[in-house]
């Protein structure tokens, strides 16, 4: 047993002498391009396995997506990030997709703006569309939201949308990008370690051919180590502020949805059919009151019409029984005045 622990001890030792000869020679023949690819690939397999070995999680399971959805019910629970383990140290990049109504279109506005200022999130882009035009027809409200809300507080902003509208669905998804992180840092790592070692290389270069060299792979490790920050930034923001897309659409009649028995079904149909016909006769009554001048246009047209038909049937007739008449001389006309005298 002694003899074989020996023995694990001296390989252990020659290959980290390998490795450390091998890194000096590519470091000393390519400027450092095969240093970096092989540290690279050094630090994120030694990152990998010492993370599979603590935590005893695999690739494959850290690259699954966490998903957890909520069927369209008038009667929706609240949908709740997943619990992880705190050992695991995670990075997960939340999603949530909601779709709601709400009777009081401005009020539900204000009162989700409300709450994401108070659980310190941000809106992210908005838009609106809908309701009266110039000619006083109304078309119901929509808003479409981006928000950003803290990760931790994700849960409590989906619990507290019920009291700004009423939920008709939603979804809450997680990507969960642990080992992309790892394999940056441990990039920018690696080019932090060459970009010292170039340092020191150029104070010790002797020519001007090594100075050029030198400053041009420093310039190209000063943009890589540019790129992994604002990659790692923006891992960093994602991780922290959680993803809501929000659709609100503006109703006059929340849809019963949990209906079950026959009886229920019935009734909200039957509620459903009163409402519509409500609304089509308000819709009918608007339409008249909105287009009068149009309508008295339209009359005073066709009395006009109706008018000058009238006249031109009269002239019509005047000349058929003008037509219809015997022709009479004028001397037998006077031969008959005088015998009528």
């Amino acid at each position: 047993m002694k003899k074989n622990h020996r023995m694990r001890q001296i390989l252990c030792i020659l290959t980290t002498i390998a490795v450390a000869w091998s890194f000096a020679a590519c470091g000393a023949s390519s400027g450092g391009s095969k240093t970096e690819s092989m540290m690279q690939n050094s630090a994120s397999y030694a990152y990998d396995a010492a993370y599979e070995e603590e935590t005893g999680v695999t690739e494959e399971a850290m690259s699954a997506d966490t998903t957890s959805t909520a069927g369209e019910n008038g009667a929706l629970s609240s949908i709740s990030q997943t619990q992880m383990p705190e050992d695991l140290n995670l990075k997960l990049i939340w999603t949530a997709n909601v779709s709601m109504e709400t009777l009081e279109f401005d009020q539900s506005i204000q009162d989700i703006n409300a709450l994401v200022s108070e659980l310190g999130g941000f809106v992210e882009s908005s838009s609106t569309s809908g309701g009266s035009d110039s000619r006083g027809n109304y078309i119901n409200k929509y808003a479409y939201f981006t928000l950003r809300i803290p990760s931790e507080k994700l849960d409590g902003f989906i619990g507290q949308l019920n009291d700004c509208g009423t939920i008709t669905s939603q979804d809450l998804s997680s990507k969960n990008i642990s080992l992309q992180y790892a394999d940056t840092e441990a990039r920018k790592k690696a080019l932090e370690t060459e970009y010292d070692r170039l340092l020191e290389l150029m104070a010790q270069a002797e020519s001007i051919d090594a100075v050029v060299t030198i400053e041009s792979r420093l310039s190209e490790v000063r943009l890589q180590l540019d790129s992994l920050s604002s990659q790692l930034r923006t891992y960093d923001n994602l991780v922290d502020y959680s993803t809501v897309y929000l659709n609100i659409q503006e109703v006059r009649n929340i849809t019963g949805t949990n209906a079950v028995t026959i009886g229920e079904r019935i009734s909200n149909g039957f509620s459903e059919t009163l409402y519509n016909l409500q609304v089509f006769f308000e819709d009918l009554i608007v339409f008249v009151v909105v287009n009068i001048p149009i309508f008295l246009i339209i009359a005073v047209v066709v009395i006009i019409a109706l008018l000058v038909l009238r006249a031109l049937r009269r002239s019509a007739r005047k000349k058929e029984a003008a037509k219809s008449l015997p022709d009479i001389n004028p001397s037998e006309q006077k031969t008959e005045d005088k015998q009528n005298d």
